[in-house]
């Protein structure tokens, strides 16, 4: 299986471990309903931080597209 992100930008993303953005697949054509996903985290997870990237990820062009 290979990665989306060249392993050289996904070192760029210092707050997630290499082999969850290597494994990770981008997502396009729906929107997160932000508040119920982190109700849902805090319910089931309380313990697990939500850290919206959003800024991030629209600085950021779709590999392959």
């Amino acid at each position: 299986m290979s990665s989306v992100l060249p392993t050289v930008l996904a070192k760029t993303i210092a707050h997630v471990p290499l082999e969850a953005v290597l494994a990770s697949r981008p997502a396009y054509g729906w929107r997160l309903d932000a508040a119920a996903f982190t109700a849902a985290v805090g319910g089931i997870a309380p313990t697990v931080p939500v850290i919206d990237v959003t800024a991030v990820a629209m600085h950021q062009t779709r590999i392959g597209a």
